[in-house]
């Protein structure tokens, strides 16, 4: 049962850093810090889509792919996938209070890494 709350956890908050990271992108140029493997993830995938789905010799390969993989939108499902995906790895190899520890960390480095980037602009 705990699993199963961990992995929808995930996955809750991958769907909200996702759409984070839309909004992120169309206010600024930065990435959203809080998603950077979702990010990462969305920028391959996005790559990826124009060199095997779409035509990469246009000079609108963004157009000659589908909607849902162009940036901003894969932002979404790639960030889904992948916290989903770390989500399940975490409620399969680790006890809650280490998936705590692991997450509190993550989320003071990249808060501090934010409010120094935030303080030099």
């Amino acid at each position: 049962m705990m699993k199963k709350a961990i992995i929808t956890i995930f996955i809750i908050s991958g769907t909200v850093v996702g759409f984070i990271a839309v909004w992120f992108r169309q206010s600024t140029d930065t990435i959203f810090l809080l998603n950077v493997p979702g990010t990462i993830l969305s920028d391959a995938i996005y790559s990826l889509s124009i060199r095997f789905i779409g035509d990469p010799s246009s000079s609108q390969a963004h157009s000659t792919i589908p909607w849902l993989l162009r940036v901003p939108q894969v932002y979404v499902p790639a960030s889904i996938l992948f916290w989903g995906m770390l989500g399940t790895l975490f409620a399969t190899f680790f006890k809650p209070k280490t998936i705590a520890i692991i997450i509190g960390l993550y989320l003071i480095a990249f808060g501090i890494v934010y409010l120094l980037v935030e303080i030099v602009s």
